[in-house]
Parts: structure tokens; C-alpha cells; sequence
């Protein structure tokens, strides 16, 4: 599942400017204990914030995604998914849908089941179908371990991609009562 622990010394160097690059990256003991803990009924809620200066206007980005495990099989985990968009304090967008997740060696790789997209925000019908056909057409995503932080065992952080506009740092972990 992780990625094998075989070096060979040709690639000592390379493997250690990898090394460099990712460090604080979560460990593979670390993702598989994650994973072993997600059992059905399980839930997650995940965080992100970022200010973006748009011209002279600062925009404030908040996503919260809640998951709850739906199944666990040997090769993956079914998950049921709320998130919520907001900009500037205002909801731009609520949805929910179902996904599957499996683990390769280097990421957990999803897939969106597109029959299950419902998206309640927007009531705009022309905002809520641009909404649904931009979820039907990237229903795939790869979340590498490298962009993955393990803060407090069981919480976690998401480095923000580097085409990602906003910097958006996620932070997740299990559903408190606060939460």
C-alpha cells in the first residue's frame, strides 16, 4: 500500500532531495493508522480558511466538509459527504454526495459517485446545474500522503496545492460535540 522502503544507492541522493522537499509530510505508519481507525459510522470534519486580495477588495474563503464512513471493505471506504462554501461570511454553495476512496501506494484516490450529487445551494437553477456538471466532470481526485501533516494523532492538516489561488490549508480531524 505504501510506497516500499528499498533504496538503492544511486538514488540516495534524489531520494533524500525528495525527503527535503516533503518534510512533515505524514509517515505511511501514520496513514494506515488513520485509516484503521475509520470504521462505519465514523466521522471527520475538515476546515479550510484563506484571504485572497482581489484588487482592493479582500476576499474570505471558509469550506467545511463533513464525512461520515459509510462502509469499509478490504480495498476502500465509502463515505457520505456535506460540504459547505462560503464567501466573505455568505453560503455560495451546499452539497452533498457520496464517495469511494482506496489507497495506493503514495494517496488515497476518490471518486464522486455522480448519481448521488445533490447540491441544496445555489437555489439559482443555472448556478446549481454549472455546480453539478463542474462535480460530474471531476468526479476523480488524488489527495498524495505527501500534502498530508499529522498534527495531533487523530488530526491531520492538507498543505494547500501549488495551483491552488486561494493557499487554502485545510485542517481535519473526528467530530467534537462543539463541531
Amino acid at each position: 500500500m505504501c510506497l516500499t522502503r528499498k533504496v538503492k544507492i544511486s538514488s540516495l541522493l534524489s531520494g533524500l532531495m525528495l525527503y527535503a522537499a516533503v518534510v512533515g509530510a505524514a509517515t505511511c505508519e501514520e496513514i494506515l493508522r488513520l485509516e484503521a481507525i475509520q470504521q462505519p459510522g465514523t466521522v471527520w470534519i475538515c476546515r479550510g480558511e484563506a484571504n485572497v486580495q482581489s484588487g482592493t477588495q479582500r476576499l474570505m474563503f471558509r469550506n467545511t466538509a463533513h464525512a461520515t464512513v459509510v462502509s469499509v471493505s478490504d480495498k476502500s471506504k465509502r463515505y457520505r459527504m456535506e460540504r459547505v462554501s462560503t464567501l466573505n461570511g455568505a453560503v455560495r454553495a451546499r452539497y452533498t454526495y457520496e464517495m469511494t476512496s482506496r489507497m495506493t501506494e503514495d494517496a488515497s484516490v476518490e471518486e464522486i459517485d455522480s448519481n448521488t450529487i445533490h447540491i441544496s445551494y445555489p437555489e439559482d437553477a443555472e448556478e446549481n446545474s454549472r455546480l453539478y456538471r463542474l462535480f460530474r466532470d471531476h468526479v476523480n481526485s488524488r489527495q498524495p500522503f505527501e500534502d498530508v501533516q499529522i498534527n495531533r494523532f487523530p488530526e491531520w492538516d492538507i498543505v494547500p496545492a501549488l495551483t491552488d489561488p486561494t493557499g487554502m490549508r485545510y485542517h481535519c480531524g473526528p467530530v467534537r460535540q462543539e463541531d
